[in-house]
């Protein structure tokens, strides 16, 4: 993800030519005895230690800001290419994979030499958004004119991202038992590869991804990718109706790191939504790190736990598929 650095010995080298440039000349003393050339060469080999020891310790976080951008070029071969209209204006898509992912990838209009934003779409169980291309009508009228590269990315076991590759039992009826969860990381590790690819086939800048979920999508950012890679790729999280804490209750890098100032969470859903108190209790937990929070509750009529995603008994309390792009607008307006 970040370019090439010199290898340690170049800055070793580089470290001991400074040494000799900056020191005092000084006449040879002949009368120096073995041990005090001893313990001069135990000593220069201390500093070489030191210094391997310094370099080494530059985190990805470092690295990353080391450039304004990845430097990737070509893009990414489609299988298949689309569009979507919307409101007489279209909008082209190519469908490719990385790994066990497919994608839906929209590019923006013209931005000359601008390295691109990147923004990624996880949908919700069933990926009936992501199939009819509904997300993609949702989000590309604002990405593609905003400089962004837009990619919805489709689970690997083609229906719920918060759930294991190997789970395929997709029908919305069967129970779905506690193993199927995935708990490994593994769909958060598909998604690592995925931004790696991606910053190789296009220029994206090394500015906060742009992360958005629905329901399922958004669990499995904020329970599985977040706490994962979190420090990683810092990012700006569009979350609609859905979310949860961290699968085992803690994130596996430190909180304090210099990637948690860089990244927001943006929480919408409705107050009679079944997902309510998991919602909730991912939102307090990033608070509880410090991290940057925000919520939009929507008020519903009907019972507790008697909506999801806005649907309130066949009519929509809020869009929340075009929630998602107007979140990633207010958490950019944040950051400037």
């Amino acid at each position: 993800m970040s370019p090439t650095r010199p290898p340690l010995r170049f800055w070793l080298i580089i470290a001991t030519a400074l040494l000799v440039a900056c020191s005092d000349p000084e006449e040879p003393n002949t009368t120096v005895d073995q041990a005090d050339e001893q313990e001069s060469e135990q000593d220069l080999e201390i500093s070489e230690i030191s210094e391997i020891s310094e370099i080494s310790e530059i985190s990805e976080l470092d690295q990353l800001d080391s450039t304004d951008s990845s430097q990737g070029h070509g893009g990414l071969s489609c299988v298949s290419e689309g569009t979507v209209s919307v409101d007489g204006s279209s909008y082209a898509y190519c469908v490719a994979t990385v790994g066990a992912l497919e994608l839906k990838i929209v590019e923006p209009q013209a931005v000359g030499d601008a390295p691109l934003r990147l923004a990624l779409y996880f949908h919700g169980d069933g990926a009936g958004p992501y199939t009819s291309g509904l997300a993609l009508k949702k989000h590309a009228p604002y990405t593609s004119t905003h400089g962004i590269l837009y990619v919805a990315a489709k689970a690997p076991n083609g229906c719920a991202w918060w759930l294991s590759p190997e789970y395929t039992v997709c029908d919305g009826q069967t129970p779905i038992p506690d193993e199927a969860i995935d708990r490994a990381g593994e769909n958060a590790e598909a998604v690592q590869e995925l931004i790696e690819t991606l910053r190789g086939a296009w220029d994206i800048s090394n500015e906060a991804i742009l992360l958005g979920g629905s329901s399922g999508g958004s669990i499995f950012l904020t329970a599985n990718f977040l706490p994962l890679f979190g420090e990683q790729y810092p990012g700006y999280y569009a979350l609609s109706c859905g979310g949860a804490p961290p699968y085992d209750g803690t994130l596996a890098w430190e909180a304090n790191s210099a990637a948690r100032e860089r990244s927001a969470l943006s929480f919408t859903y409705g107050d009679k939504d079944f997902v309510l108190e998991d919602v909730e209790a991912a939102a307090a937990f990033y608070e509880g790190l410090q991290f940057s929070v925000s919520r939009k509750v929507v008020p519903e009529t009907g019972a507790p736990s008697s909506s999801h995603c806005g649907n309130v008994g066949g009519s929509y309390s809020y869009d929340q598929l075009g929630r998602v792009p107007e979140a990633w607008s207010e958490l950019l307006a944040a950051e400037d």
